[in-house]
């Protein structure tokens, strides 16, 4: 029987560790107030439980689905249950906000999509992202400038996504030029964080 890796391990600890500190919090708080609080809320809780699982990561799932070629598509269903899990774990765990990427990459190439097509279509995903809110964050202050008048803020806030946007095609053009001339520049990023990817593995398994 293969002895369980050190991913593995850092899964049931952590998942051991997150229980632990769930129910010494519900503990501290006094479980008849957290039930109050949630009689109080009402079916609202519920309500926002469900819109952000039926249109947030819905949507997100559709995006990454078109990103995957038609003869490595995984199914949709699949891919929203990824992302599902990839949003738990970036919202929940400390790890930048990065590692449910990783995890619902690895995911894809677990069920089948290759290692390169499975990280490849994260990274783009992570960059169209990147990119959209980039879009929103301009559109916003935009609104917030017109509304208020105050333009104190202004120039950190193009600065500050500038450097985002900026740093985002240099990873694009560093693993570009990793790829001979010969083969589909398009691969490359997929190839990059395919190979990044499977040697994060080796070193944790």
């Amino acid at each position: 029987m293969k002895a369980p890796g050190k991913i593995q391990i850092a899964v049931w600890l952590l998942g051991l560790a997150g229980a632990a500190l769930f129910t010494f919090l519900l503990i501290r708080q006094g479980v008849s107030q957290v039930a109050m609080a949630f009689a109080a809320a009402g079916w609202a809780i519920a309500a926002v439980v469900i819109y952000h699982f039926a249109v947030p990561v819905f949507l997100d799932a559709a995006a990454w689905w078109v990103l995957f070629p038609k003869s490595d598509r995984l199914p949709l269903r699949k891919l929203l249950w990824m992302r599902w899990i990839g949003e738990s774990v970036s919202t929940l765990v400390p790890s930048a906000a990065v590692g449910g990427d990783i995890v619902r990459a690895r995911l894809a190439s677990i069920n089948g999509a290759p290692l390169p097509i499975a990280a490849g279509s994260v990274l783009v995903d992570v960059t169209l992202g990147v990119f959209t809110q980039a879009g929103f964050t301009v559109l916003g202050l935009a609104l917030l400038v017109a509304v208020t008048g105050q333009k104190n803020f202004v120039r950190p806030t193009l600065v500050g996504t500038l450097i985002c946007v900026l740093g985002v095609l240099g990873l694009f053009r560093a693993t570009a030029g990793n790829v001979p001339f010969s083969r589909s520049r398009h691969s490359a990023p997929g190839e990059f964080a395919g190979v990044a990817l499977a040697g994060a593995e080796r070193r944790n398994a």
